[in-house]
């Protein structure tokens, strides 16, 4: 009788292994997404660039709201950003910031917009109105954006227009009068001729008294507005236009002091 059962032991075992193996190999076959980015001056698979980049879609910087260059330091790992005097701001990376911030001072991290270069404070200002792609090139990139990009390159796509009518419209509204609108819109002029109107509008009041005057800083109040054309030559040429206008009253204090006064 003992013999039987050790033998009937002996014979579920290879069956239970089989079993444990062929469900080990069961998987499913998981495929990875191709990213393209326009880091080389044109579109590229990120996977095949001997560079480090880092890029955001327009709905990962949605999902995670990123709306302003701020939010962008606190999420892009290397990102940081350096305020100085008033409402002037630098953003650096893997280290390397610019000890200057001013209108007139050129940055070691190059902001891009759309291909052009943005001073740092206005960009950081701006923000990601409308941005299809963010794309953080962290080191040396003088050899295709110039001799000053020794840090790195923020380089913003603006959304393209498109032959429909799709749209947003976002409204956002918080303490101390905070306001932020946001507008966008594609439109269909021609068979060839497509636009794109984007606006943003941004108010803060002031957190901060001013106890010699008795008035509040630290307010802001910015608009923006793009408007972009698209015009097919053929099916493998395009004729892009974008203008940009960019308005702000920013009273931001960085470096401040704040003290209590003691009651007597």
């Amino acid at each position: 009788s003992m013999f039987i059962k050790n033998k009937n032991l002996f014979l579920l075992l290879p069956m239970a292994i089989v079993f444990f193996n062929t469900d080990l190999f069961a998987q499913e076959e998981q495929e990875i997404e191709e990213v393209i980015v326009t880091s080389t001056k044109k579109a590229e698979s990120i996977q095949n660039l001997a560079l480090s980049v880092q890029a955001l879609s327009s709905q990962d910087m949605e999902e995670a709201q990123i709306t302003e260059t701020e939010d962008m330091a606190e999420l892009v790992p290397g990102v940081v950003q350096t305020p100085g005097i008033g409402a002037g701001t630098a953003i650096g990376l893997r280290g390397i910031v610019g000890a200057a911030v001013g209108a007139n001072t050129t940055y070691s991290v190059q902001n891009h917009l759309n291909g052009m270069q943005v001073n740092g404070s206005v960009f950081t200002t701006i923000g990601f109105l409308d941005i299809q792609q963010l794309e953080v090139l962290a080191g040396p990139q003088g050899t295709l954006f110039g001799r000053n990009s020794v840090g790195g390159v923020i380089n913003a796509t603006s959304a393209k227009p498109a032959h429909n009518s799709e749209g947003s419209l976002k409204f956002e509204f918080g303490e101390n009068g905070q306001q932020r609108i946001n507008y966008a819109q594609n439109f269909s002029l021609t068979d060839n001729l497509a636009a794109r109107i984007a606006l943003q509008s941004y108010e803060q009041d002031g957190l901060i008294e001013n106890l010699h005057t008795g008035n509040m800083v630290d307010n802001r109040d910015t608009e923006d507005y793009r408007i972009s054309l698209s015009y097919s030559l053929n099916d493998t040429t395009d004729i892009d236009f974008v203008h940009q206008k960019h308005e702000q009253e920013d009273h931001r204090v960085h470096f401040a002091t704040n003290f209590c006064e003691r009651d007597v």
